[in-house]
């Protein structure tokens, strides 16, 4: 984490201008008085490229004598003008920002001046302009309330995609639905550097403008481990691309239906992306609905990318369906034109996940079902001669989804729809990238007019000669979830047992690099922090079964390269498996494949944590029974499991985690009974870590674990 003040007590690192003081455990840029300008900026500045992507969240809080009165408000600021740190603009409306040139600011605005419409508007200026706004929205809670206020940014250098998003202050975890977006090209306003900061001012009317925590990280990528780019200005060549069902090759379109009832087709890339946890995607096309039925025609088209056994043969239903219900390990975007039982109306754009074209199921909260994102188009998808052209647009560092429609080419400053999703635990390490389109009793033609798409993921951070890479390699629980808002947000989850375990290396003084294409575990709360930032690299699924994670495991080895592996999972085969035999069966071939495709690394088994009785609403007693028992016969079958592994001469041990308890849990009320309290991860991770230090596991050697019998970097066998 580049910038990372919980508290601003005791800050050094600040260059702080005007009235802008440290009050306390705050950054005070203005107090309650008339007439105040102050601003705070980082005293590093932050490199800038093309590329350069950034996130960035903090807590607001404007309070003062006038109420909700008060005024004039503060801006989140980037700025390289001349000023450098000590840039200052001025009082009032100008909110210690107006005319800082070379500048982005994000204002947080609580008096209407001339030409302004709202005392409580979240908005973009750019070098320096402070009346109006080029994009923004009325706040989703007062701003001048006096209560804390949390504020998420988030910026694309490779989409050139800010997405803002504004909470209350007893919501924690980043709201999954931007409260705007803008596009805008940050190199080309800034240059090569930027200092980043804060500004606030008062006029007539007064309140104190307050910064209770801030935290930002930038990146830019330097090298890619993978990329994949391809475009069709036509289609009068379907070279790389496999067609199914109904879809054809028209006047230089790929049209997916026929204007014929109960049609259903697909096109794929007939080569896979490789999908990693910080793999990203921009991708824009033309679609053209058009038919005897008009603007009554139907169904609807979806872009999506998909991970199917089937691969690029991969097809869905007809009608509702889109061609696309049915195909699992997936993420899709719709475009429909026939309202369904429940759905928004017939001409709406919506993310959809795993092959349900209709919703989308939270087996955090069973009773809620949904939409990641949706909204109704802005213009008749249907419509006479309507061309669609969009742009999808996703940010894999930061899981940030962007859906742009216009109906010319140019592309919108503001998003449709945004989600926030991990691609990777949706489709896993790879997906075929394509459109499918249905009809039903209504029927179009439905057409996709042109095409292109880029991937990227960046290159690995650079390996450290003789430090153990250890890969925590596991679903939901190595993620580290805990409640259902974590499960469903998943920006906040402060890294369960990963966190732990690695606290213990740093304070005995063990270099371990942790391994993973996912990045998660920063949280606010002071209680959940990594020593020395920590390294939160890892491969936790959510969601994930057994033998999900068996089908792409050679990817995430083939990248990560580990000299030792933690491994818990199966607390998913639960429900569907109901067996602790068929478990442990699909256990045993993971380890098989483990251990043939990396046969020097080591991996340590553990046991699961037990459940809650009701963790299957739709289960019988009965069944809940067979549940329960399922998780002791899979625990208290793996002792032996692993022996016979271990004997036929894989380096592979158990670690007995059969002590935890229900007890363990988080609170039923607040989780679908499958994940640990946070108590429960301390006693995991110092359990993984016991087991690490053992010389008869792992063992110590110098200053990192002991991988000398275990080669430094472990050669993959071929696949």
């Amino acid at each position: 984490m580049l910038i990372n003040y919980n508290s601003f007590s005791g800050a050094t690192g600040l260059a702080l201008n005007g009235n802008a003081s440290l009050n306390g455990s705050t950054l005070q840029l203005t107090p309650d008085a008339q007439n105040q300008r102050g601003s705070a900026f980082w005293a590093t500045p932050i490199a800038f490229n093309p590329d350069t992507s950034f996130s960035t969240n903090f807590q607001l809080q404007i309070t003062g004598s006038r109420g909700t009165n008060g005024a004039d408000g503060m801006t989140f600021i980037l700025q390289n003008s001349s000023q450098g740190t000590t840039a200052l603009g001025g009082v009032g409306g100008q909110q210690g920002y107006g005319s800082i040139t070379n500048s982005l600011a994000i204002k947080f605005d609580t008096w209407a001046n001339t030409g302004e419409t709202s005392n409580n508007f979240v908005g973009v200026n750019l070098n320096g302009a402070w009346v109006g706004a080029v994009a923004g929205a009325i706040a989703p809670v007062d701003l001048n309330s006096g209560r804390p206020v949390n504020v998420w940014i988030e910026y694309d250098g490779q989409s050139d995609n800010l997405s803002v998003f504004v909470a209350g202050d007893t919501v924690t975890t980043r709201p999954t639905n931007a409260l705007f977006s803008y596009n805008v090209d940050l190199f080309e306003v800034l240059g090569n550097q930027a200092f980043a900061g804060f500004g606030g001012g008062t006029g007539g009317a007064t309140n104190a403008h307050r910064v209770n925590r801030w935290q930002l990280d930038s990146w830019t990528p330097t090298a890619l481990l993978d990329s994949r780019t391809f475009s069709y200005n036509d289609f009068s060549s379907l070279t790389g691309i496999q067609t199914n069902g109904s879809t054809t090759q028209f006047n230089q379109r790929l049209r997916l239906t026929p204007d014929r009832q109960t049609q259903a087709g697909t096109a794929f890339s007939t080569t896979p992306i490789n999908i990693y946890g910080d793999t990203s995607f921009q991708t824009n096309f033309r679609l053209q609905f058009s038919g005897v039925q008009g603007t009554n025609g139907g169904h609807g088209i979806t872009f999506m990318l998909q991970n199917s056994r089937s691969g690029a043969n991969a097809i869905g239903s007809n009608s509702g369906g889109l061609g696309y219900s049915g195909i699992n390990d997936s993420l899709a975007i719709k475009f429909d034109t026939i309202q369904g039982t429940g759905e928004l109306s017939n001409n709406y754009v919506a993310v959809v996940t795993n092959g349900n074209a209709t919703k989308t199921y939270d087996w955090a909260d069973q009773n809620r079902v949904g939409y990641l994102a949706q909204a109704s188009s802005p213009f008749d998808l249907n419509g006479a001669n309507t061309v669609l052209n969009v742009w999808v647009d996703y940010n894999g560092i930061t899981d940030t989804l962007n859906v742009f429609l216009s109906n010319n080419a140019t592309k919108p400053t503001r998003a449709l729809i945004s989600a926030n999703v991990k691609l990777s635990n949706v489709v896993g390490s790879q997906a075929f990238v394509g459109f499918s389109g249905a009809t039903g009793g209504t029927t179009s033609n439905q057409d996709v007019l042109n095409w292109s798409f880029r991937s990227s993921t960046p290159a690995s951070p650079q390996t450290q000669p003789g430090v153990a890479r250890l890969l925590a390699l596991g679903d939901s629980i190595t993620w580290g979830v805990t409640s259902k808002t974590d499960d469903r947000n998943r920006t906040a989850i402060p890294g369960g047992y990963r966190r732990v375990l690695w606290n213990k290396f740093v304070d005995r003084g063990l270099a371990v690099d942790f391994v993973g294409s996912e990045t998660d575990g920063t949280s606010t709360n002071p209680d959940y922090q990594w020593a020395n930032g920590g390294d939160k690299n890892h491969q936790g699924m959510g969601g994930w079964t057994i033998e999900k994670i068996t089908a792409n495991i050679a990817n995430y080895l083939q990248r990560e390269r580990p000299n030792v592996i933690t491994l818990m999972i199966g607390t998913n085969n639960i429900v569907p498996d109901a067996s602790g035999a068929v478990m442990l069966s699909k256990l045993s071939a993971l380890i098989d494949e483990i251990t043939r495709l990396s046969p020097l690394t080591k991996v340590l088994v553990s046991s699961i944590p037990r459940t809650y009785r009701d963790i299957n609403r739709f289960a019988t007693p009965e069944m809940e029974e067979r549940q329960l028992q399922a998780v002791e016969d899979y625990n208290n079958g793996m002792p032996d499991l692993i022996q016979e592994k271990a004997t036929a001469g894989k380096k592979v041990y158990f670690v007995d985690m059969r002590s935890l308890t229900v007890e363990d849990l988080a609170p039923r009320t607040d989780d679908n009974g499958l994940h640990p309290s946070m108590a429960g991860y301390d006693k995991i991770g110092q359990m993984w870590y016991n087991a690490l230090v053992n010389p008869n596991v792992v063992g110590i050697n110098g200053n990192t674990l002991d991988i000398a019998t275990t080669a430094s970097f472990p050669e993959l066998t071929t696949v």
